[in-house]
């Protein structure tokens, strides 16, 4: 009510209560009570109070203003022939007979059935500013869904990675719709798992586990109905978050796909009764989308999974028809070149023998050693291009690898060297004598990277899943040193023939060349990792022995 009409009624009531004798004034309008004025009434709710009865005719009183004042004098009160409510006149005495006229004839009753009137008239107003607000709080919301779909839109047509995906989408929750956090949780074997969250705590939480069933998030994904909770702790069903202690408010929604169930998208807030109707529609509105959208970003991170295999399954089988054609061009060469080779060496040592001047001998020493320089480059390429077909048997990696250790142990000098070993590994589908060649060259390489001062050799072997192989598992190796790194330019190249960034050392570049021919005669992969100033890793992965093969 306006301040200007609520001091006109007052004013006038009082008026009416001091001419006739009254000690209270009341107003009733549609079947409610309002206190005006009156010694006694400051007890009383200020707020409308219902009373009974038929709207043409005064009701009874309510018990409590009854045993505060016993006499009453009810006076309508009619505005151009239209009642428009009661003056209640009450006293704690009888009123006297000439007062109870006055009402009627008082030139006041009209002013006060106009103001009553204006007094509808007002609240009407009010009901009208609240429909307005309430339609205008609803189009602002209808906005910011719009934008948070035009936004879910985006991500759907940029193609991003699901996980990239989800957390864009629990930021656009907070940043369009208001609420003080956004989780999106995904199911996995029959468990909620929290995967993206937005808000000042929101991702303090990701990576939690939820039963199906558990918690508002749990009830949703097991009923597959949405829940809207506007005081979580009077909710049976809220499971109390630490990082999240100051939530009030909470709405979750079934996330779905084209046929089944994806997971939960969740928004929660910091005050209480923060969600309606408006909210659910809006976020069940958003999840439809999402769900579309979460699934075109799957397909997408499989396709796209699925044509870096192939490409690398391209760049292997590129890689293994240059390595045939170079051990074809190196079987010739090495027999046109060995024999003279050969020949050279021997004449050099047996003119050693005859020649005396100490400069001419110097010369033949250089002839010599060069001499078996070569000849040993020629036999590793001959070792490369002669390389037999694998036998393969189960081969139990860890105890090869202890066994090259053990006898390659004196070369590695002070190195340092920690073995951390799968117990429970698999047997590997390998050769165990070619294996035993790729663990020399790579126990090789780690000890030459770290050179004379030492330093530290880390061995793992490790079990890996993989439905995709017809084995389902790879035994795998990682290989670490301490040394300087490998360049970032070098790294492509390092399993190329020949290529060393050693070559002032004497090393012909051969060595990771025949580790990755022999490791992809076994089906298996090998590669490297690598900072420099940071040391190198390389791993290696073999298919696991299948208990069918023979």
């Amino acid at each position: 009510m306006e301040l200007s009409l609520q001091l006109g009624l007052e004013r006038t009531v009082r008026h009416v209560c001091e001419r006739c004798g009254a000690s209270a004034g009341l107003l009733e309008k549609a079947g409610y009570l309002y206190p005006v004025v009156g010694i006694g009434l400051e007890g009383l709710s200020l707020s409308p109070l219902p009373i009974p009865g038929e709207e043409a005719a005064f009701p009874d009183l309510p018990p409590a203003l009854r045993d505060a004042f016993p006499c009453w004098l009810p006076v309508p009160l009619f505005w151009q022939g239209r009642r428009t409510g009661w003056l209640l006149l009450g006293s704690r005495e009888e009123i006297p007979h000439e007062a109870e006229a006055y009402p009627q004839e008082s030139s006041l009753l009209d002013p006060l059935a106009f103001l009553l009137l204006a007094w509808e008239e007002a609240a009407g107003r009010e009901e009208q500013m609240r429909a307005l607000a309430e339609q205008t709080r609803l189009a602002e919301k209808r906005s910011a869904l719009l934008q948070a779909i035009g936004e879910v839109s985006r991500q759907v047509l940029s193609l991003l990675h699901p996980t990239t995906l989800l957390q864009n989408v629990a930021e656009a929750l907070v940043r369009h719709l208001g609420y003080d956090y956004a989780h999106i949780l995904l199911l996995e074997d029959d468990t909620l798992v929290l995967r993206a969250g937005a808000g000042r705590s929101g991702r303090a939480v990701l990576g939690r586990r939820l039963p199906l069933g558990q918690g508002i998030t749990g009830r949703v994904a097991a009923t597959r109905q949405p829940y809207l909770c506007n005081e979580v702790s009077n909710d049976p069903h809220y499971i109390y978050i630490e990082e999240l202690s100051d939530v009030r408010s909470e709405l979750a929604v079934p996330l779905r796909g084209a046929t089944a169930l994806i997971g939960v998208l969740d928004v929660q807030s910091n005050t209480p009764n923060a969600f309606d109707e408006a909210d659910l529609l809006a976020l069940s509105s958003l999840a439809d989308h999402l769900g579309i959208a979460l699934e075109n970003a799957e397909l997408y991170a499989r396709l796209h999974d699925r044509m870096v295999e192939l490409e690398q399954a391209r760049g292997r089988l590129f890689q293994a028809e240059r390595l045939l054609a170079l051990r074809e061009l190196i079987a010739g060469m090495v027999r046109e070149i060995g024999d003279p080779l050969t020949a050279i060496i021997g004449y050099a040592q047996l003119l050693q023998d005859t020649v005396q001047d100490p400069h001419i001998r110097q010369d033949l020493e250089k002839i010599v050693r060069e001499g078996q320089r070569a000849s040993s480059i020629i036999e590793a390429l001959l070792a490369f291009a002669q390389q037999r077909e694998p036998r393969f048997t189960a081969t139990d990696l860890n105890d090869l690898l202890q066994q090259v250790v053990g006898r390659f142990r004196p070369e590695l000098g002070p190195i340092q060297v920690e073995m951390d070993l799968d117990r429970d590994l698999p047997p590997a589908r390998a050769d165990p004598g070619l294996l035993e060649q790729v663990l020399e060259h790579l126990l090789r390489n780690a000890g030459q990277a770290m050179g004379e001062g030492g330093g530290y050799l880390t061995l793992r072997t490790f079990c890996r899943e993989d439905p995709g192989i017809p084995e389902g598992r790879w035994v795998g190796l990682e290989v670490g040193d301490s040394g300087p790194g490998i360049a970032p330019e070098d790294l492509p190249h390092i399993f190329d023939p020949f290529f060393t960034t050693r070559r002032e050392a004497g090393r012909s570049g051969l060595g990771l060349a025949v580790c990755h021919s022999i490791v992809g005669q076994h089906g298996g992969r090998i590669w490297a990792e690598s900072e420099p100033g940071r040391g190198a890793r390389f791993f290696l992965e073999l298919p696991a022995w299948s208990p069918e093969e023979k």
